[in-house]
């Protein structure tokens, strides 16, 4: 499968709240494109729904995830790394 086909499917199972078919295509699309850093976001926020789903009131998970918006905000991506 093409990678940016095998994403879409893993948005819709995140979207599903079928989090363990969606952390499987994110992995598979990295194997197919190691260096998308939003196939990487999207299984990072995947294991963060993941987590909430589990245990909603998780005060860490949240924290991190506040944390890290926060972060790539300040810092943005550099569009260029993406597709080197």
């Amino acid at each position: 499968m093409w990678e940016p086909t095998v994403v879409n499917l893993a948005h819709a199972y995140r979207k599903l709240k079928i989090y363990h078919e969606a952390i499987s295509c994110y992995e598979r699309a990295l194997t197919l494109l190691n260096r998308s850093l939003s196939t990487y976001a999207g299984l990072a926020y995947t294991y963060h729904l993941q987590a909430l789903w589990l245990k909603p009131d998780d005060q860490f998970c949240t924290e991190m995830l506040s944390l890290a918006l926060v972060d790539e905000g300040r810092h943005g991506i550099d569009p260029k790394i993406e597709f080197e």
